[in-house]
């Protein structure tokens, strides 16, 4: 079964001034396609310079058909950049996981043998802490 891929954000996601091939959304793409991994291509919704807030309100626009198998979303500079306090990034984080229908889980590449590898589920615990929804940290 081919897995479906939406992936939202801002310029980390789009790679302003980045070659196509090189933005993240393909490179997790072709990294996940030559560990075997059917894996469609990635719908898109990326602005550079977009918050959290401009971010949900393209979605509410562009209202993506999910399911989807995977969603990466890679916001938040720009809330910071312009002065948006942590409050107000918390709550467009959030409403934006829910509304992308997201169940996250947080994890390293298996290559990654750093010493924070085993503390998964502390930091879901730590997310939950700060603000996520319980039901959405695993």
């Amino acid at each position: 079964m081919r897995l479906r891929y939406l992936a939202l954000g801002d310029s980390y996601t789009i790679g302003e001034g980045v070659d196509p091939a090189d933005r993240w959304p393909y490179r997790l793409t072709a990294r996940l396609r030559a560990q075997g991994i059917d894996v469609g291509e990635p719908e898109i919704i990326a602005t550079t310079g977009w918050t959290t807030g401009e971010l949900a309100t393209a979605l509410e626009d562009r209202d993506p058909e999910g399911p989807y198998d995977l969603v990466t979303l890679l916001v938040g500079v720009n809330d910071q950049y312009r002065g948006h306090g942590v409050e107000r990034y918390l709550s467009g984080f959030t409403a934006l996981l829910a509304r992308a229908g997201v169940r996250v889980a947080f994890t390293q590449m298996l290559s990654d043998r750093s010493h924070n590898s085993g503390k998964i589920r502390q930091l879901a615990g730590n997310a939950v802490a700060n603000g996520l929804p319980w039901e959405l940290g695993l």
